[in-house]
């Protein structure tokens, strides 16, 4: 027998003679003949028997006998064989009538092992594709929280972006107020990290230049440029933030992206988290960047939105946002300059990122994970340098300034007339310089706001409700004399060959 015989008889579990079992199991059923019952309805006459022996049919009014017989011959003829009712006691399944067919040449041998092997594989590459499926959610599961709608680090930002291609390190930084916040290259760091010597400490990105700015509520913003190739070890990031009460104040309003869904957005508005509404004002210091940005928990890109305000009160419109399959690829970034710089000759802006220089304002695309040098230069303004970094925004939009630099200085004292206890400061768009009586201030040239408060026995300051405004000019002495009545102030101010009351 062949080795499928063998098989086969394993499987059917016999340990005898199968040859001799199976003629035994055919001479004990060649009489037995294998009848149907079709029921009362339908009439014996119809119902046809054939034997097997003899070849020869029995009953049936359609068709004769010898019409049948000759259409079963031409089925044999042309190889089709009869079924063998008289065998048909075995079971279908059954090994034993498997191989006496098979024996009998009535059957021809199935490679089951190939059918199984078959199965075998379908089962073992479901349960691959089940055991892949579960392991992605999981990692899904397990980064969720962690990584945000672009693939970078946590979802609230400032935390390092994954897999985007720029590196990051821990730089130590401490200062005065501690409590603050950071946006660093333009993202807001709303987490602060302790090292071993229990300071602060901020990630910056490598080999690059940062630009990091701390905000607290009631002091001025202090700006920190980090060189690449700083040494922190002999000069960690330190700053001391000045009080803003002698400063100018902006009201700012901020408009959110006309039909926005702000039920699961969050804007950020100098590195702090606020609720997100159609239309909300925040007080800012007048000539510092204020860092407006939209997160949307939605299908939409974040926006970043850096303005500096100028005027006691301001509007920004923020624009639609992108979508979230754009924001993906791609950071829209526009800048825009005062339309008389444009004018200026000069006037001069350069943007620098994915290895070019444009230099003109504007907006164009760029690559996602990408750091954005911005520098402008004007004739009678400070050079301004700001770091963005694209990779958590889907737009970005610069509206630039410049502070105003001074070409020439002026002296300031006081009369011995002058009201005791009492301090003049010269304010204006970033600036705020105060006189006081018992010594001399050099104060720049140009056009200030002037305001006076008087130092109370406990050290507070109480505000006169007035101000006026002065152009100082450059290389002149003035001696002011302040008056006060109602809590309004007054002053008489004199240079050389010329006296003025005020």
């Amino acid at each position: 027998m062949s080795l499928e015989t063998d098989k086969k008889l394993e499987q059917a579990g016999n340990a005898v003679d199968i040859r001799a079992l199976a003629d035994y199991e055919y001479d004990i059923n060649k009489n037995d003949t294998d009848t149907i019952d079709f029921g009362s309805e339908i009439d014996a006459s119809e119902v046809i028997s054939f034997d097997s022996k003899t070849g020869e049919t029995h009953g049936g009014s359609n068709e004769s006998e010898q019409e049948l017989a000759k259409k079963i011959q031409e089925s044999t003829d042309t190889g089709l064989k009869p079924v063998r009712h008289q065998e048909s006691t075995l079971l279908v399944d059954s090994p034993l009538l498997e191989l006496k067919e098979e024996m009998a040449g009535e059957r021809v041998a199935s490679d089951k092992s190939s059918h199984h092997y078959l199965v075998f594989f379908m089962i073992f590459a479901g349960l691959l594709v089940l055991v892949v499926a579960i392991a992605i959610s999981l990692q899904v599961a397990e980064t969720d929280g962690d990584y945000d709608k672009y693939g970078n680090g946590s979802a609230l930002p400032g935390v390092s972006p994954r897999g985007d291609g720029l590196t990051y390190h821990m730089a130590p930084i401490s200062g005065e107020p501690r409590a603050g916040d950071y946006v660093i290259n333009g993202v807001a760091l709303n987490a602060q990290f302790p090292n071993p010597e229990d300071r602060l400490g901020v990630q910056l990105v490598d080999e690059v230049k940062n630009t990091l700015i701390v905000y607290a509520d009631g002091y001025v913003p202090y700006t920190i440029s980090v060189e690449p190739d700083r040494d922190f070890v002999d000069s960690p990031l330190s700053y001391l933030l000045e009080s803003s009460d002698t400063y100018q104040k902006s009201n700012l309003t901020i408009r959110a992206p006309k039909g926005a869904d702000l039920s699961k957005s969050v804007l950020y508005v100098n590195g702090k988290s606020l609720i997100a509404k159609p239309e909300q004002t925040v007080e800012v210091v007048s000539g510092f960047p204020v860092f407006i940005q939209l997160s949307d928990r939605n299908d939409k890109g974040d926006h970043l939105h850096v303005v500096w305000p100028t005027r006691s009160s301001e509007t920004v419109q923020l624009p639609e946002l992108e979508s979230i399959d754009s924001a993906r690829r791609v950071t829209v970034f526009k800048i825009s300059v005062p339309k008389d710089y444009t004018r200026d000759e000069s006037f001069q802006l350069l943007v620098t990122a994915e290895g070019t220089t444009t230099t003109v304002a504007g907006t164009r695309r760029l690559a996602k994970n990408e750091m954005i040098e911005i520098k402008m230069n004007k004739n009678g303004r400070y050079p301004f340098e700001m770091m963005i970094n694209s990779t958590p925004f889907g737009s970005i939009t610069i509206d630039g300034y410049m502070q105003l630099s001074s070409r020439g200085i002026a002296k300031v004292r006081f009369g011995k007339k002058s009201l005791p206890n009492t301090t003049l400061c010269f304010r204006r768009s970033s600036e705020s310089i105060c006189a006081h009586p018992d010594q001399e201030t050099i104060v720049p040239s140009g056009r200030w706001e002037l305001v006076a408060y008087e130092t109370n026995p406990d050290g507070s300051k109480s505000w006169f409700t007035n101000s006026t405004y002065e152009t100082i000019s450059e290389d002149v002495d003035y001696v002011f004399t302040l008056k006060s009545k109602e809590k309004i102030f007054s002053y008489e101010m004199a240079k050389p060959g010329r006296e003025r009351s005020r």
